[in-house]
């Protein structure tokens, strides 16, 4: 099993293909078997390397309370680790605001930088209803949450085709360690105040996706994203929801085939 000793903790990693370095960085509450049909197609032009962060699937945990800075020198210790000095980095959800960070504290390493599904500039309402989750992970962990998150992750059309992925991602959730859980949540809903002002720094070339039906990462807050970053691509996926990587797997492919090539060049 891969798991490379930081001096911070150990990460489990993964590592397949030839080629440019791309980065693929779950989202809260998963590991990186998120991105197995996504490495699985992109290996054979790209090197493709997906880790769990810190708290999550078989890496270490590190003390909380935890910030972005922590979970961008993780990913900057596994390309130490792996010999990788640059690197496209796609992040989803949470691993997209992880990845926002790479390109802030080392923006020497970062290529490219695809943010799919992230949350940017939370209106007051929107900041409102994350915070209640966070009180409720902390009164019932996980199980207070999950399945309402469901509800938001996945499309009825989706999720009626597909019943084993949501009970996949419904256990994957569960399992957490619930201490991680609460303090993950806590630094989720923590990343306007920690990035938001930052985000007019990121100088690499700069994709963002989102799905017309997502709730919490919403088309407007992708909008926000794209106004504070130089150039920055934005791509709206009708009909999607939360889980942009599973809903719409093929297409996130096809664009990062295309968007890390040109980064590559």
């Amino acid at each position: 099993m891969p798991v490379a000793a930081l001096p911070q903790g150990p990460t489990y990693f993964e590592s397949a293909g030839r080629g440019p370095a791309l980065v693929l960085i779950h989202g809260m509450g998963g590991d990186a078997t998120l991105w197995d049909r996504h490495a699985a197609a992109l290996e054979d032009r790209f090197r493709v390397i997906r880790y769990d962060i810190w708290g999550h699937g078989r890496s270490g945990r590190v003390p909380a309370p935890w910030c972005f800075t922590q979970f961008a020198a993780q990913l900057a210790g596994l390309l130490d680790h792996v010999g990788i000095e640059r690197a496209t980095v796609c992040g989803f959800s949470l691993g997209g605001n992880i990845a926002q960070c790479f390109a802030l504290d080392y923006p020497a390493r970062c290529a490219g930088l695809a943010i799919a599904a992230s949350a940017c500039a939370r209106m007051p309402e929107e900041q409102a209803r994350v915070d209640l989750r966070v009180e409720q992970v902390a009164a019932g962990g996980a199980p207070a949450v999950v399945d309402g998150a469901l509800g938001r992750w996945f499309g009825p059309g989706y999720a009626a085709a597909h019943p084993e992925v949501v009970a996949y991602w419904r256990a994957k959730t569960l399992a957490n360690d619930p201490q991680s859980y609460v303090d993950v949540y806590r630094l989720y809903a923590d990343n306007d105040r920690q990035l938001l002002h930052r985000l007019s720094d990121i100088k690499a070339p700069t994709l963002i996706l989102t799905g017309d039906e997502d709730a919490g990462q919403t088309p407007r807050m992708a909008e926000a994203m794209q106004s504070r970053i130089a150039g920055a691509e934005r791509i709206i996926l009708p009909g999607i929801r939360h889980m942009l990587p599973l809903e719409a797997a093929d297409t996130l492919v096809a664009t990062l085939r295309d968007f890390a090539g040109r980064c590559a060049r």
